[in-house]
């Protein structure tokens, strides 16, 4: 592949990125990822904007399974608003964990995966992500890692947050006081 970042996933915005399962052996876990974006500024990225990847691999090395939280009953997304939060999601959900968590995680990656949300903790490089497929409308995945690379040969189009022309006032100068 062209461009490879190593045990760095800050350069990357995962909104709307679409995972999908390519292979998992107990150990490595590697998935393709459709509009996955890398930010400007890297040396990875030759643009001066944020871009979209056309597609990417990732892979996860020392991958160890936390939990797999569903959301909802009856395929109905139970959303709530937590002030303290701001806007965050605060549902009760049906966690899984170990064999059961993995199992449900990699039969939602074979049918692929919309990534709402990714939060990830520097110490023992944990990576929770909040996402939605067909088998469930809402869950939550929280996983650890030892290494990830993540490799791609084409940039597709800026990002989506770049090309929505953000609105500005502009007040005509007819209107200003003098």
């Amino acid at each position: 592949m062209k461009y490879c970042i190593k045990d760095q996933l800050s350069p990357f915005e995962f909104h709307d990125a679409e995972l999908s399962l390519l292979s998992f052996d107990g150990n490595t876990l590697r998935l393709s990822a459709r509009f996955l974006t890398v930010h400007k500024g890297i040396p990875e990225n030759p643009y001066d904007t944020d871009m979209e990847i056309e597609s990417a691999v990732m892979t996860f090395q020392g991958f160890q399974m936390h939990s797999y939280t569903r959301f909802g009953d009856n395929n109905e997304a139970i959303w709530l608003y937590d002030d303290a939060l701001h806007d965050r999601l605060n549902t009760e959900g049906i966690t899984l964990l170990t064999e059961t968590a993995t199992d449900a995680f990699l039969t939602s990656l074979r049918e692929g995966i919309t990534v709402l949300d990714h939060d990830l903790s520097g110490e023992n490089n944990q990576l929770c992500l909040g996402g939605m497929s067909s088998m469930d409308p809402f869950f939550e995945v929280g996983f650890a890692f030892c290494h990830v690379l993540i490799a791609w040969d084409v940039f597709s189009r800026k990002a989506w947050y770049e090309q929505i022309r953000q609105y500005t006032y502009d007040e005509p100068e007819t209107l200003r006081e003098k």
